[in-house]
């Protein structure tokens, strides 16, 4: 006899989860009522429909992208203590922040990665081996978020096939006007780079 699945947390983002024939399925904040609600559903719709090619709820969608970089800083912020990294971390999720905060992080994939990409080169004040390290750093995040079993791996995968780095003059600033970038005007967020010691005002992920 199959066992019933657990009620379990995911730390990170005190959310509770469910799994079910090897997937997981986000309930909400862990001990609320609505999760243990949704619990009982699903299990109820799982003991019905034992085969999982019948077993298809409509779950949580998740954490959101506010919830994977909320919970990598505050993993960073222990792993970095004394380091720069972690500000240049802290930077690397403005995009994300700025554009995608409440989307769902299983919904985010290349399109959304190549417009964090847009968003930092939109910039004339950041050099392009920094918009390159930076993006590293999102990888990194992600990388993270999918070891945290917060995404699939696939999302990971997939944005690793974004080009960022075989721009020309890989040292050079981009400048307003260039003909690769259109017109865009200069971002509204602040330029840090902590390994050059500037001032830091991107705020916390919201």
């Amino acid at each position: 006899m199959a066992r019933e699945p657990g009620y379990c947390l995911h730390k990170p983002t005190e959310q509770v989860y469910v799994r079910f024939d090897g997937k997981a399925y986000y309930l909400g904040t862990h001990g609320s009522d609505e999760s243990k609600e949704r619990d009982n559903r699903l299990k109820a719709e799982w003991l019905v429909n034992r085969q999982a090619a019948k077993f298809q709820p409509k779950a949580n969608a998740g954490p959101t992208i506010s919830d994977v970089c909320n919970a990598y800083l505050d993993h960073a912020e222990t792993y970095y203590a004394g380091s720069t990294e972690f500000v240049n971390l802290r930077l690397a999720c403005g995009p994300l922040s700025e554009l995608f905060a409440t989307l769902p992080a299983n919904e985010f994939c290349i399109l959304q990665f190549r417009a964090c990409r847009e968003w930092w080169l939109a910039s004339n004040t950041r050099s392009r081996q920094y918009i390159n390290k930076q993006m590293k750093r999102m990888l990194r995040i992600f990388k993270w978020a999918v070891g945290e079993g917060m995404i699939p791996s696939a999302i990971h995968e997939a944005m690793k096939c974004v080009e960022f780095e075989a721009w020309p003059n890989k040292g050079s600033r981009v400048q307003k006007g260039d003909s690769r970038l259109g017109n865009r005007g200069a971002s509204n967020f602040a330029v840090l780079d902590a390994d050059r010691g500037r001032h830091d005002q991107t705020p916390r992920v919201a």
